[in-house]
């Protein structure tokens, strides 16, 4: 999509510095997204224990998808 924008940028006599510019900024926001996402990765991986029981509690956490009841 952003390619796209460029293609336009270049099309319509933008200078190269210009869209190697918007390139750039394409770049460094998507390695923010990769980096924001790796630590939210790390942040809420699994548990890395061997305890069996940590392990089958975080197992259930993530397969119980029931919706709860509201209290009233």
């Amino acid at each position: 999509m952003q390619l796209a924008v460029l293609r336009k940028s270049a099309a319509s006599g933008a200078s190269l510095q210009d869209v190697l510019a918007g390139l750039h900024q394409s770049i460094e926001r998507a390695q923010e997204s990769l980096h924001l996402a790796s630590r939210l990765a790390d942040e809420f991986a699994p548990p890395h224990r061997d305890d069996d029981e940590d392990r089958q509690l975080w197992e259930r956490l993530c397969l119980d998808t029931r919706p709860r009841r509201k209290l009233e």
